[in-house]
């Protein structure tokens, strides 16, 4: 009988102590991935699970609300209406657990003349950040990564210069590791696209560029900034009494701050004669240019400033056909003809 008891004891304590080691799946968390300007982000929750969103502005102001559910990899997708910008809090709540994620503030900016990538991220954060060619085929090609650390005041600065020469318009992603959660923010090297005849300017440029206009004698004929968030710009150009203010030759664009952005407005022209399918025109001297017409012909102006290009066999040139005429200038901005053939 005792020895009936004390196997049963056995069994039950092996039972128990089998039962006490058993392996416990760890509790997915909540964590956030996210890209500041962007309106859409995702993260990690338990499979199944719905996740009601508040986002707030940094005051604790209620900004927009949704919800979302985890999938089966235990991650999520939400969309809002606002863009999240740094500074905001997002609330989430899964099945009674809240939590509260203050969004960092980040910025980046990839500086094409000193090849620095340099910033503000979470003091001790580490960061990767990734150069490379910017959205445009007429951009310099290129890519290089670093890894990196915020220091003790919130900064950060990485010299590319034995990785990468920066050229106009590369784009540059900075990502911020806090904790278990990521964030991402993009910048932009400058890059100026200006056009023959036109009140405007377009291309890329970290927030609140300033970009002035200079007349051949020096006196500012118009000024404006790129917007809040930086990236793709379209600026009008206006003077002091609102009025438009259309590029004329011997204008300069020149953007304070970036030496090579000093941009002088050639007497350019876009010309093509239809009996011969011959293209010619005028723009900066020695630039390269690229015409399109049909298809895409490169060259290089002479040391005037002219070309002139044989499309026999290669494209037609006929009467009223727009073509387009992109030189760039040798910081890599590029001035832009847009004509009819005559």
């Amino acid at each position: 009988m005792r020895s009936r008891v004390h196997a049963l004891w056995l069994a039950v304590t092996v039972v128990f102590v089998a039962a006490a080691w058993t392996p416990v799946a760890a509790a997915v968390p909540l964590t956030f991935d996210l890209q500041i300007s962007s309106s859409c982000f995702g993260g990690t929750a338990p499979s199944g699970k719905d996740i009601q969103l508040v986002l707030k502005g940094p005051h604790g102001v209620p900004l927009d609300s949704g919800s979302a559910r985890a999938g089966g990899q235990n991650r999520f997708q939400a969309c809002l209406n606002r863009r999240v910008r740094g500074g905001d809090v997002l609330v989430a709540n899964v099945g009674g657990n809240h939590r509260r994620f203050v969004v960092p503030r980040l910025t980046i900016d990839v500086d094409r003349a000193s090849n620095v990538v340099s910033g503000d991220a979470p003091a001790g954060a580490a960061l990767h950040i990734d150069v490379r060619m910017g959205p445009n085929n007429f951009l310099p090609q290129g890519h290089a990564v670093a890894d990196s650390t915020a220091d003790q005041h919130g900064s950060y600065s990485v010299d590319f210069s034995s990785q990468l020469d920066i050229g106009a318009g590369m784009v540059g992603l900075l990502e911020v590791t806090v904790g278990l959660d990521t964030v991402r923010t993009y910048g932009y090297a400058l890059w100026v696209v200006t056009q023959r005849g036109q009140s405007n300017l377009y291309g890329f440029a970290k927030a609140l560029t300033h970009i002035e206009v200079l007349a051949p004698d020096g006196h500012l004929r118009a000024e404006a900034d790129t917007d809040s968030l930086g990236g793709q710009y379209l600026v009008l150009l206006a003077d002091s009494h609102g009025q438009p203010v259309y590029l004329r030759p011997g204008d300069r664009i020149v953007v304070p701050g970036t030496p090579d952005a000093d941009l002088l407005i050639p007497a350019g022209r876009l010309n093509g004669d239809p009996p011969t399918d011959t293209a010619f025109g005028r723009c900066m001297p020695d630039a390269r240019f690229d015409l399109w017409i049909g298809n895409e012909f490169k060259g290089t102006t002479d040391h005037s400033g002219n070309f002139r290009m044989d499309l026999t066999g290669k494209a037609h040139v006929s009467l009223g056909k727009l073509e387009s005429l992109f030189c760039h200038y040798p910081s890599g901005d590029v001035y832009q003809i847009n004509g009819e053939v005559h």
